[in-house]
């Protein structure tokens, strides 16, 4: 009982500390409300007086303006009626005068106006005679380099392309050296023909990474020509599209000649052969040599070693697919790189009879191919086509303007 009567009086006195807090903080609040709302008064007294002041200033502005503007008013009130009385006494002797002038003015501007009518008609003439020969002649001139320009790019990769076969000539006599060796080898123990097997895929791993520098490079090399072209995009004269296009032409031939070397030093032991009709495959010869070669060689070597193969693939095309690996039912995808070079000529054609082929830019193959299957649905060279790109997803993903450009050089 007196422990509970103590703590009834701690809670008493608990209470009337908390109430008197409590009563201490309102009145700091009402306090501090009466101090605001004094000075919210104040401030708005200030800013009536200010606003009242600022009025009385303007009013006496406005009215300062008025009796200045009444005064000037008043001379020029002033100043016309004495340039009327001084006018009306003149007007008798200087009516004749003012005839006279004005006619001899008006007949000396209508000479005037003739004369300048016919020296602009002039100039304007000449000056379209010689805009329209100079376009003419920078046209011929453009025409001219562009022709001289495809000319010696196409001499250029001709010449890189035979480097090329030369040098695969060469590898595959020294691959066909190293097969009979390798075969001698292997009468003598199995060991030994799996060590030698061991060191065709290491010398294929350093053939890869050279081929890969090759790439990078030749990238590079692009990349800095694209610049260039760029900057001279922003032009719109004749000569800057034609240095432009002699600069598109350098970055393909360096492109090409690259990709060469590569297919020389890093795929030399591969069977590449020419496909399809001879324009056909002048059209594709940069785009499916390389992957009709690792396919006719991956047929033949185990599964390994196609895995390898397509990782050099994918490496030295920068590109990621299967489409070199064997299918299900074991066959390669030679056949259908055949079909797709003799369809090459179609696609261009209708290519540029339905769309716009300067507007392409930016699109891939196998996006122009849907473009096309939707203005010309009837033509049966399209399925034939995007069934082919179905199984070469390298040739799919290539930028059409680049792909555009190998089909149509001469």
């Amino acid at each position: 009982v007196a422990d509970q009567k103590v703590y009834e009086e701690v809670q008493k006195s608990e209470l009337a500390r908390v109430s008197k807090e409590r009563a201490i903080s309102i009145a700091e609040i009402q306090t501090e409300q009466e101090l605001a709302v004094q000075n919210e008064h104040k401030q708005q007294e200030v800013m009536a007086a200010e606003l009242t002041r600022r009025q009385s200033i303007e009013l006496a502005d406005q009215q300062r303006q008025i009796v200045l503007i009444q005064a000037e008013q008043e001379r020029e009130r002033a100043e016309q009626e004495r340039l009327l009385v001084l006018a009306k006494r003149e007007e008798a002797d200087q009516a004749v005068k003012t005839v006279q002038a004005t006619q001899e003015a008006q007949r000396h501007s209508k000479i005037s106006a003739i004369e300048a009518e016919k020296e602009a008609q002039k100039t304007l003439i000449e000056q379209k005679n010689r805009i329209e020969l100079d376009a003419l002649r920078k046209q011929r001139e453009a025409e001219a380099q562009a022709a001289a320009l495809k000319a010696i790019a196409a001499a250029e990769a001709e010449a890189a392309l035979q480097q090329a076969e030369t040098t695969r000539t060469q590898a595959k006599a020294e691959t066909d050296a190293q097969k009979m060796r390798a075969e001698a080898a292997k009468a003598q123990a199995s060991a030994t023909g799996l060590a030698e097997v061991e060191v065709v895929k290491a010398r294929a791993d350093a053939a890869m990474r050279e081929a890969e520098a090759i790439r990078a490079r030749a990238l590079a090399e692009a990349e800095g020509e694209k610049a260039k072209a760029e900057a001279l995009a922003a032009f719109d004269g004749v000569a800057q599209r034609v240095e432009a296009l002699k600069l598109q032409l350098e970055a393909q031939v360096r492109i090409e000649t690259v990709k060469a070397e590569a297919l020389g030093k890093a795929l030399a032991s591969m069977n590449i052969k020419m496909i399809g009709d001879p324009n056909a495959a002048a059209s594709l010869l940069r785009m499916v040599t390389l992957a009709d070669g690792m396919g006719e060689v991956l047929n033949s070597t185990p599964v390994p070693l196609r895995e390898l193969g397509q990782q050099m693939l994918n490496k030295v095309t920068g590109t990621e697919g299967s489409s070199l690996l064997p299918t299900a039912d074991g066959q390669s995808d030679g056949a259908t790189v055949t079909e797709l070079a003799l369809l090459v000529p179609e696609i261009i054609h209708l290519a540029e009879e339905h769309l716009n082929v300067n507007k392409l830019k930016g699109k891939t193959v196998g996006n122009v191919l849907d473009m096309l299957i939707k203005e010309a649905p009837e033509a049966p060279s399209l399925a034939k086509a995007q069934q082919a790109l179905a199984e070469l997803p390298i040739i799919r993903d290539l930028p059409f303007e680049d792909f555009y450009l190998r089909a149509t050089m001469k």
